[in-house]
């Protein structure tokens, strides 16, 4: 996938974190050898990554993969945790980046601002927030003790 790519980028911190052997091949928007890669994973789509099993693609499966594979502690010390990460990392991709499109495309010009729905998605954030916000109080992490896939993500949904 492309370096900058926010789900190329979603790979990379936790491949660091689990200390997975994983190197990036960079292929640039545009560049001839996309349609050609794509061919390599079932959905078709970038990022992807080739273990001795076979090849694997989209962000958040390839995330769990590494964590469960390199460093299972990022996917929670318990069973109990492990349900408490996903749940939060749930949280993340479907209650905060719910609004990307709403509140931040416009920003860059992908789509047109539309005041009414921005002010109903902005409130709607704040509350959700405030229940992450109530979720770290006294924390450093949204679940346990340590790092987990759950900061991770709620981190990328936040960036």
């Amino acid at each position: 996938g492309y370096k900058y790519s926010t789900t190329v980028q979603r790979v990379l911190a936790p491949a660091k974190f689990a200390n997975a052997p994983v190197a990036l091949e960079n292929v640039n928007w545009g560049d001839s050898s996309r349609d050609q890669l794509r061919k390599k994973t079932q959905t078709g789509t970038f990022p992807y990554l080739e273990t001795s099993n076979g090849t694997l693609s989209e962000a958040f499966a390839i995330v769990q993969y590494l964590a469960a594979t390199y460093n299972k502690a990022l996917l929670g010390s318990n069973e109990w945790e492990a349900a408490l990460v996903n749940q939060w990392v749930q949280f993340a991709q479907w209650e905060i980046t719910r609004y990307s499109k709403t509140l931040v495309y416009p920003i860059f010009g992908f789509f047109e601002y539309n005041s009414a729905e921005g002010a109903k998605a902005l409130a709607e954030i704040k509350e959700w927030l405030k229940n992450l916000d109530k979720q770290l109080d006294g924390k450093d992490f949204i679940v346990g003790d340590a790092y987990t896939i759950a900061d991770l993500e709620t981190f990328y949904a936040l960036k």
